[in-house]
């Protein structure tokens, strides 16, 4: 017969602790009756150990995928050419994020966020030209800088009080920055990498992260909108999401004490 440690609450309700001598042969009938019983519940000891324990509440959902596009890029406020060209114009590539999150508990979730950004720039050179023999004249040189960056971030979510129809929470991440620029010019002499450019951004893989307040809400069934502000590729974005809620499940009761013969 295995019995587990619990059979130490049973002996407080099986010893009369408030007489002044124990009762040999009432005490090991208390304590046959406990070790042979299925289980504890019926006991007093046993239930009041029960309701003083705080229950945790379970996760709402389970999975959230999230799709979304940024306004009000940062970087685009680095970008001040005037000294250098004549003239330029921006292409600005659009912000996108794109997020998978996994509740672990009530208030918390573990995700991976993947966002893009970039920006074209051409521009004309103030001080250089070349001689085109098209045109037979001398004609501006004109630059083209193409800029990319990628983050695969590792994020924590703190939700304050989370439910299927409203779920406020803020969020930090960590991971890496993909950067990438390239350039070329119309000149047939020179070289993109010929011209001293001052270039506001990084080519070369960095460390990156965010921090973002946002909120997350049901349009039906488990289709839903998310919006956040803060430090990332964007100030502002906003998206859809999808949320795969958890179904709340039976509990099994699990005996205190199993007998085995």
């Amino acid at each position: 017969m295995k019995i587990s440690t619990s059979v130490f609450i049973a002996l407080l309700y099986c010893l009369d602790l408030n007489a002044n001598s124990i009762d040999t042969s009432k005490t090991i009938n208390n304590i046959t009756e406990v070790v042979f019983s299925p289980s504890f519940s019926d006991y007093p000891y046993v239930d009041a150990l029960k309701k003083g324990k705080k229950e945790r509440q379970p996760p709402i959902w389970n999975y959230r995928f999230s799709a979304g596009l940024g306004t009000v890029n940062t970087m685009y406020w680095l970008l001040d050419f005037g000294q250098q060209y004549a003239e330029f114009t921006l292409d600005k590539r659009r912000n996108a994020f794109f997020k998978v999150e996994k509740m672990l508990t009530h208030h918390s979730g573990l995700a991976i966020n993947y966002a893009q950004a970039g920006v074209d720039v051409n521009a004309t050179l103030k001080t250089d030209s070349f001689f085109s023999a098209e045109l037979q004249k001398f004609v501006p040189t004109e630059v083209t800088i193409k800029y990319r960056t990628q983050s695969l971030n590792l994020r924590y979510n703190l939700h304050f009080a989370p439910s299927e129809n409203f779920d406020p929470y803020i969020g930090i991440s960590m991971g890496f920055r993909f950067n990438s620029i390239d350039g070329s010019v119309n000149n047939p002499v020179k070289g993109f990498s010929d011209f001293d450019l001052t270039i506001p951004f990084i080519g070369f893989t960095t460390p990156g992260g965010d921090l973002t307040l946002g909120c997350a809400g049901k349009i039906a069934g488990g289709l839903g909108y998310y919006a956040e502000v803060g430090i990332a590729k964007a100030l502002i974005q906003g998206g859809i999401n999808i949320t795969i809620i958890n179904k709340p499940s039976a509990k099994k009761f699990k005996p205190l004490i199993t007998p085995e013969f």
